[in-house]
């Protein structure tokens, strides 16, 4: 059973990782129409949600295919009933099902930590994104931090493309994988960039990078490119 919602304040986002579960019973097509059509339209209307964007794993065997990014100026609108009674039926679906009969979900809150120098030419999310997750040794918060603030952003941000780059920290979760990685990064491309369809470390590797791989607990990492902007 999904844990209390805490109450939650400040700046942060909601990333939602989602599959199809009972692919005999909705198709992807129709996964897509109740999801830009529907369910996206319900979470803006809460009035507390900005801009939800989608995208698609660039990886075709990862686990979810797509994840949905809900950026929210202050989370606290997580507490109002309006949020809480987001409709989780329709009656595009088969049956008028409940959307969590047919696929599964991976839904993480997480509050804003930093925002990289970076791009300030738009608001909207960039075409692609490297999603970075990682569960640092709990010896190694200290470095980790040190390491992304003085390090590794300023590196991430020569590579092709690069445009933003944002770190959160996980506040709260709902039927997420097991042992959900704590911190998350996301980088931000514009056209042109040069990922592949798996996250590969920056060249060269420094030494911070090195610690980081030796020593953390979990990572959780991802390429994927948009397929739909809504505000």
């Amino acid at each position: 059973m999904p844990s209390p919602m805490p109450t939650l304040s400040g700046p942060g986002i909601i990333l939602s990782g989602s599959h199809i579960s009972k692919p005999d019973l909705l198709s992807d097509d129709l996964f897509n129409k109740w999801y830009n059509t529907v369910h996206i339209p319900d979470v803006l209307s809460t009035g507390g949600v900005t801009r939800a964007t989608r995208y698609t794993d660039a990886n075709p065997s990862a686990k979810n295919k797509y994840i949905s990014i809900y950026e929210i100026p202050d989370l606290s609108i997580t507490s109002s009933e309006a949020f809480k009674n987001i409709p989780m039926t329709s009656g595009i679906l088969p049956d008028g099902a409940n959307i969590h009969d047919l696929a599964n979900f991976d839904t993480r809150f997480y509050e804003l930590v930093q925002v990289g120098d970076g791009s300030d030419e738009q608001e909207e999310w960039f075409p692609s994104i490297v999603s970075a997750g990682v569960q640092p040794s709990p010896t190694q918060l200290d470095i980790f931090d040190r390491y992304m603030r003085d390090e590794h952003l300023e590196q991430m941000s020569r590579e092709p493309a690069w445009k933003r780059s944002r770190r959160y920290k996980l506040v709260h979760s709902i039927r997420a994988a097991e042992n959900p990685t704590e911190y998350l990064t996301l980088y931000e491309f514009g056209e042109g960039d040069k990922l592949g369809k798996e996250v590969e470390a920056c060249v060269p590797m420094t030494e911070g990078t090195k610690n980081l791989i030796d020593t953390a607990v979990k990572f959780e990492l991802g390429v994927y490119r948009r397929i739909g902007a809504f505000s």
